[in-house]
């Protein structure tokens, strides 16, 4: 599979700069830190692209929510149902283990709390608008609390 390099800036990558990581033995030194999680949902699933995300709605809201959490917005609850919660340090096997554990039970986005987004899909557009859907549900969920107060 194909992952991000080690310390470079997102949004300067270019095509070349994407490391090969494959599913079994040596790992390229300048691969993204957090590839064993990607490696555990790539071995553990059969979805062609696994998306790891810090969008900043999601990101905050996951401070907050409960180990399982039940969007509101229908679009989200239809098409991708609830959406996990887990809490381990990135980069760590425990972390993968939590992963592919949610993954297997179907669900197809998992926040990481205090830190992230991780979506799989068939397709890079499916997983882009996974993606985006869950940032759009915490940040129309902002935008409620906001007007109830």
């Amino acid at each position: 599979f194909w992952i991000t390099p080690r310390g470079k800036e997102k949004r300067h990558l270019s095509p070349d700069d994407f490391v090969w990581v494959p599913l079994e033995g040596e790992v390229p030194e300048n691969a993204s830190s957090e590839w064993p999680f990607h490696r555990a949902i790539h071995r553990a699933t059969s979805f062609a692209v696994v998306y790891h995300t810090h969008p900043p709605f999601t990101v905050a809201a996951s401070t907050a929510l409960p180990t399982v959490y039940a969007p509101v917005l229908e679009e989200v609850r239809l098409l991708d149902g609830t959406i996990p919660v887990v809490e381990a340090p990135t980069g760590t096997h425990r972390l993968a283990e939590a992963l592919g554990t949610w993954l297997r039970q179907g669900h197809r986005a998992v926040i990481l709390r205090n830190h992230g987004l991780v979506v799989v899909g068939d397709t890079p557009q499916e997983a882009f608008h996974r993606t985006l859907r869950v940032e759009r549900e915490f940040q129309v969920g902002t935008l409620r609390r906001l007007w109830k107060a």
